[in-house]
């Protein structure tokens, strides 16, 4: 998962402009179409724009919402993602290829905000919105995670989880300072950002909206909190929540945290 360029994190956000028309992500090594879709389409109708796309060949398709979420960087807004990259991104939501888990009329799918970041399941599929293609391996199925010693290894990220949730919730301050204080197995550990703690839903499920096996004590509602700060307002902090997978920054007074390595 591309992370910002400031702040240490790994795997920062690196892209390339190939000069076609299309931005090559050094990081996840996936093809974007550098100029959205010029007009707004529903749910049905973007996923047929992106299958007869031609740009450079074809195999252009819908991204999933992890992959949408990808491109967000949470360190700016007005719009949320590089603008050197992707100049002319409008600030509103963009369509992805995830519906949502939970069978409901009219059906709805995931789609993500480029105001600032903010991801919902709320789009019901009939509805318009900006539509960005994507061309590239899937990454579907499910995670080949590794448990042992009280930690997940995700070999897809190479992100290291706390196995467990920390105990009780607590304030933004009180995570930082839980993770800070962390000796585990010689590692260093962290709170996540809220793109990392994004890698870890699963968009079949609900409540909660994560491998069970893996995560077992993951509560089926509460929130999860993030290093990443809003970006028009750094007082507040982004946080996760595993009932279905949201991202969200608005004022809590406590939540939970897993920490990442």
């Amino acid at each position: 998962m591309p992370n910002a360029r400031t702040g240490g994190l790994p795997s920062p956000a690196s892209y390339t402009n190939q000069g076609n028309g299309t931005v090559r992500d050094n990081v996840t090594c996936l093809l974007w179409q550098r100029t959205p879709a010029p007009q707004r389409h529903t749910f049905t109708d973007a996923r047929a724009y992106c299958a007869r796309l031609k740009l450079v060949g074809d195999g252009w398709r819908l991204p999933s919402r992890i992959e949408v979420m990808s491109l967000v960087d949470t360190t700016r807004s007005g719009p949320a993602i590089d603008t050197t990259a992707f100049p002319g991104t409008p600030a509103r939501f963009f369509w992805t290829s995830s519906p949502w888990a939970v069978t409901k009329a009219p059906p709805r799918a995931w789609i993500v905000n480029f105001y600032e970041g903010l991801t919902s399941n709320a789009a019901e599929q009939s509805g318009s919105y900006q539509v960005r293609c994507v061309r590239g391996g899937s990454g579907s199925g499910s995670p080949a995670y590794r448990t042992g010693g009280g930690r997940v290894t995700d070999p897809t990220t190479g992100l290291t989880w706390q196995r467990a949730t920390a105990p009780g919730t607590m304030s933004p301050a009180a995570a930082d300072a839980y993770c800070a204080a962390l000796t585990v197995g010689g590692r260093a550990w962290r709170l996540p950002t809220v793109k990392e703690l994004a890698t870890l839903v699963d968009d079949s499920r609900v409540s909660p909206a994560i491998d069970r096996a893996a995560f077992p004590d993951t509560p089926g509602t509460g929130a999860y909190w993030s290093a990443s700060a809003f970006a028009p307002e750094t007082s507040q902090r982004w946080f996760l929540s595993y009932n279905d997978g949201i991202t969200s920054h608005r004022q809590l007074a406590g939540a939970y945290v897993r920490y990442v390595s």
